[in-house]
């Protein structure tokens, strides 16, 4: 997927939105990642939300076919 990942324009940031499927830590340190895997496990709705969120982005936006779409459309404007 990484490939194609990075032929459709798509990296990690842009796939995770922060609250919404998922979270994004301010930096890539012990402390902020504990932060928020703290912030995920006391927050119950915030875990429903994501959950949600992340199973709806799999199916509709990083499924191998919503992946080889937008390849495809990338592949067309090449041509």
């Amino acid at each position: 997927m990484k490939i194609f990942s990075y032929l459709c324009n798509m990296t990690l940031a842009e796939q995770v939105s922060n609250g919404v499927n998922g979270l994004v830590c301010r930096d890539a340190t012990p402390c902020a990642i504990a932060d928020e895997v703290i912030r995920m496990a006391c927050d119950e709705k915030l875990r429903a939300a994501c959950s949600e969120g992340a199973s709806h982005s799999a199916e509709f936006e990083l499924s191998w076919t919503a992946i080889g779409r937008r390849f495809h459309e990338m592949a067309e404007e090449v041509v």
